[in-house]
């Protein structure tokens, strides 16, 4: 099969690639090699020095759509790195805002605020946006969340709070009013706060660009070519910043197709992509229709079911023809069922799953599509009892995961020991393990005597009843809640978690369960991350206020993603339709395809929504706009597959009237006078079990950088808690301390690279607002290291303010070794005299003996200058640790003899990652101030 890595350019995308300059709109189908055309291009334009790098911005929809193309551009430039910014608009939003943010009054450090940790902060200060009527006293939280989802939306239509409030009063209703001043209220409070909102990026950049032409036609004039992937999934808001950074060159090429927009409740505006020639009318129009992935049966039944959102198409539109050409021959499979129940149904795609394995399709070229994450719950069941492997990709979750319910009920019981339903959840774990009749004795004896089951369980009579077993575990329990308690009144909720968590040996223990276990410490690690942000909103971070929000959290819908497994496991993939975008799988299943589920019934947002009125919408939609968009939804869910595709759906959902088919069933087969069947075939009793066991697959590492080479060298067991299960603990404070004196002498060689004057207290400021209080002793032992930084930088700033500036200051490197690419960022580099690699360190008390020592041996500096050779085509004549306390300066001499030497380690490094080698590697020092310690079973062996 012809696949796009290996296939030379079709006609089509050699002709997006040539475009020589002006407007452009490539109309990119599914399987069509759109990534590849867009690569090719900016790599073409590097080549042919039509441009610099760093006159090109390519933007896309994800980051991890950005990182793809960063990493194959990366591979075909003749450079070792390239500045050309490729990222999504709010990065690139935040990046504008950090350079021109001073020049308007706009703090560059805002701090960007997650969707939860807003909703958190509005509810604290609920009673301070002067809210009547979506504040009701009995429930004054109700409405926040539908209003932060409002002003979202607004900030996607590029709806400022004057603009919604002036509207709001010309047609005097009171509720628009209120809103109005909600949002107005709410900008003021996160910038007196230091905030914004992820939204906020692409506004507030638009504002100073309006405010500011000068600015804008610097920004013009500094990138010459923009290209944006994805387009059809841009809202409106983002389309506006492209059209300000447009030159007079209109060198502005986007790549899309209007029967793929799929983001509409997050703002996406199809329009964009079908408006663009009215906006641009000397644009280009190429057209990408070789679909190198599907089967002609199933590009047929996808074209045929896109047709029935005709006219509101490009094809119709613009007159043009972009009906997608199958490469591939032979033919393609689609089956329907629909049955009587959803179990019913889950239990026959686990068949049809064993029977397609045993024709040889590996488990992980399996796709079970589904439109909302609760599909996932029978089809889940079903695969655990035939023992098929599977990993979920859905992007809600992580509070129902059994070892997250656990630390929330250990959470809830220190937060209230009375709190009896978390404790029966707790006491019942691996933890503690009494007998089930003690505990459910237990449990019966606290209801009869209206009294808690704690205080059953702390009471010794009740204790005398006991089993000996139970009793331990009763008692180790009640030990366990008093001294946390304790110790929750002086430390934070993730200190205190992660003590109790370390003491029971529950993360050891994961790293002996293989996939789940990884799965599991993952899951860990995105709580810890949560609750450790949600402490950071809070004066105090204590347990108490901590579970009033997660639960606070709950209540207003929230539920984070689960992780997923980095390892290449053979598993059935089961992911949302959303998350399928971008993937291709060799058979796809399409499940709950029933009325009301898929499409979905639009009655059920619209009951949650606050609608923007018709007046201020910038986007105008056809009245079938719902439909439409479930029925593109459906086209690239169809198109994900290779070879075969298996539809289907069921009567019975649990819900008073039994469902009928999708209509998209007969929209894509044409079945509109078929009477389709309805399976009645039994269920447990006809299952086939599969006796096979995950086979898990040697890590395909494409990319490595110098921390994780370093880490890897230091310890393989460490590499693996923090690169590969992400074990999330809380910072040491020199991590934390070398980070903020590491922004501000950022600041500070920037500013003198770009020609401003940097300024000492502008530094100090960076500092401050970079800097944490975690990890620290004490407050005091926080203050004296705080002080110390500003002792430091004073000193830097002094010594260095007169000195030339850098050439390159926190800029990016990759280059290629062997297979893969080595990607990271040097502090500094000078490229005057042949040339100096210039790492900044943080240590106190380091003398010329031991700074040389540290550079002689430093793995990290052997790499800067190995990518300072791919990158320049010679070896830097220097290369120097600098020690910001001292001055001092570390040199690495035979520079050429340290390349070879790191370059036998760096490949040991690799070998050992894809090979899964993680075995501990004590040394006094290393585990002594180790951060995971406390994880390793081996940290007395030698330390």
């Amino acid at each position: 099969m012809p696949t796009m890595a290996s296939a030379r350019l079709d006609p089509d995308q050699k002709k997006v690639i040539q475009h020589r300059e002006g407007p452009a709109l490539v109309v990119a189908g599914p399987g069509s090699g759109k990534t590849l055309a867009l690569i090719q291009r900016i790599a073409r334009i590097i080549i042919k020095k039509w441009a610099r790098p760093e006159e090109i911005v390519a933007l896309t929809f994800t980051d991890a759509a950005a990182t793809e193309m960063r990493e194959r551009v990366d591979e075909l430039v003749p450079y070792g790195y390239i500045q050309t910014f490729i990222g999504t608009f709010h990065s690139f939003a935040q990046r504008i805002l950090t350079e021109f943010g001073p020049e308007v009054g706009i703090d560059p450090d805002l701090r960007i605020i997650a969707n939860p940790e807003l909703f958190l902060l509005v509810r604290e200060n609920i009673f301070s946006f002067g809210l009547e009527e979506f504040l009701p006293i009995s429930n004054p939280e109700k409405h926040i969340q539908r209003l932060l989802n409002h002003i979202s939306r607004l900030k996607t239509e590029d709806i400022s709070p004057e603009e919604y409030l002036e509207y709001a009063e010309k047609v005097e209703d009171p509720k628009l009013i209120e809103i109005g001043r909600f949002y107005q209220r709410l900008e003021g409070f996160l910038e007196s706060r230091g905030l914004i909102d992820i939204n906020g990026l692409i506004t507030t950049t638009l504002k100073i660009l309006r405010k500011r032409p000068d600015i804008t036609q610097t920004l013009q004039d500094r990138f010459r070519f923009l290209l944006i992937d994805e387009f059809q999934d841009t809202n409106f808001a983002q389309y506006q910043l492209i059209k300000l950074l447009v030159g007079k060159d209109k060198n502005i090429m986007v790549v899309g197709d209007d029967d793929q927009s799929i983001f509409k409740f997050q703002g996406a505006a199809i329009t964009n992509i079908l408006t663009f020639k009215d906006d641009f009318p000397d644009a280009r129009i190429y057209i990408l229709k070789k679909n190198y992935r599907s089967l002609p049966e199933l590009i047929q039944i996808s074209y045929r079911l896109i047709r029935n959102n005709d006219p509101d198409r490009l094809e119709i539109r613009l007159g043009i023809d972009k009906r997608i050409e199958p490469v591939r021959s032979g033919q393609g499979e689609v089956k329907y069922f629909f049955f009587q129940s959803l179990d019913h149904e889950a239990d026959e795609i686990a068949q049809l799953i064993l029977k397609e394995h045993e024709q040889g399709i590996p488990y992980a070229e399996i796709a079970i599509l589904i439109r909302n994450n609760r599909d996932a719950d029978p089809i889940i069941r079903s695969l655990n009892f035939a023992n098929i492997p599977w990993r979920f990709s859905g992007n809600r979750g992580l509070f129902d995961r059994k070892e997250i319910r656990l630390l929330l009920s250990f959470l809830h019981v220190i937060a209230d020991p009375d709190d009896s339903v978390h404790l029966y959840n707790l006491l019942g774990s691996e933890f503690y393990q009494p007998k089930g009749i003690a505990l459910n004795r237990a449990s019966a004896r606290a209801r009869r005597r209206n009294e808690s089951l704690f205080q059953v369980i702390a009471d010794p009579e009740f204790l005398t009843t006991a089993d000996a077993e139970s009793r331990a575990a009763f008692e180790r329990a009640v030990s366990d809640i008093e001294r946390y308690s304790q110790l929750s009144m002086e430390e934070t909720s993730g200190k205190v978690l992660f003590s109790y968590l370390k003491e029971k040996g529950y993360l050891k223990r994961l790293l002996d369960q293989g996939i789940e276990g990884e799965i599991k410490a993952k899951n860990i690690s995105r709580f810890f991350d949560l609750i450790n942000r949600i402490g950071g909103l809070i004066e105090i971070d204590r347990i108490p206020k901590v579970v009033e929000m997660i639960e606070l959290l709950r209540k207003g819908g929230e539920n984070p993603p689960v992780a997923e497994a980095d390892l290449d496991l053979d598993a059935v993939n089961i992911l949302t339709v959303h998350s399928a975008k971008g993937k291709e799988f060799t058979t796809v299943f399409i499940a709950g395809l029933y009325q009301g589920n898929f499409p979905t019934d639009p009655a059920r947002r619209r009951a949650f929504e606050i609608p923007i009125p018709d007046d201020l919408l910038k986007e105008k939609l056809p009245k079938t706009s719902h439909l439409q968009e479930e029925r593109r939804l459906f086209y690239v869910a169809l198109t994900r597959a290779r070879d075969r595709i298996y539809l289907s759906g069921s009567r019975d959902v649990g819900t008073k009237r039994p469902r009928e088919p999708s209509q998209f069933i007969a929209e894509a087969l044409d079945l509109h006078k078929r009477e389709l069947e309805v399976m009645r075939r039994g269920r447990i009793d006809e299952l086939k079990v599969s006796e096979e066991k995950p086979v898990y697959i040697k890590r395909k590492i494409t990319r490595i950088t110098p921390n994780q080479i370093d880490d890897y060298l230091t310890c393989p067991l460490k590499y693996k808690f923090i690169h590969d299960l992400r074990v999330q603990i809380t910072r040491h404070h020199t991590v934390v301390f070398g980070m903020a004196i590491h922004a501000a002498i950022a600041y500070f060689l920037r500013a003198k690279l770009e020609k401003r004057e940097p300024s000492l207290d502008r530094m100090i400021q960076v500092y401050r607002t970079n800097w944490s209080a975690e990890g620290f002793l004490s407050r005091e032992h926080e203050e004296l290291s705080f002080q110390r930084g500003i002792r430091m930088l004073t000193r830097f700033y002094h010594e260095e303010i007169g000195k030339p500036p850098p050439s390159l200051v926190e800029a990016d490197f990759s280059f290629t070794f062997g297979d893969l690419r080595i990607v990271g960022r040097w502090d500094r580099v000078d490229l005057d005299d042949g040339g100096a690699v210039i790492d900044y360190k943080t240590s106190e008390n380091v003398d010329q003996e031991k700074a040389n020592r540290e550079a002689r041996e430093s793995i990290q500096l052997m790499i800067y200058a190995m990518a300072f050779q791919a990158t320049y085509g010679h070896l830097p004549e220097r290369v120097e640790l600098r020690f910001v306390d001292t001055g001092i300066v570390g040199r690495m001499k035979r520079i050429e003899e340290k390349i070879r030497k790191a370059e036998v380690m760096i490949a040991q490094t690799i070998e050992g990652i894809r090979s899964g080698r993680f075995d501990p590697k004590p040394k006094h020092l290393a585990c002594r101030f180790c951060p995971y310690i406390d994880l390793c079973d081996y940290e007395n062996k030698r330390c």
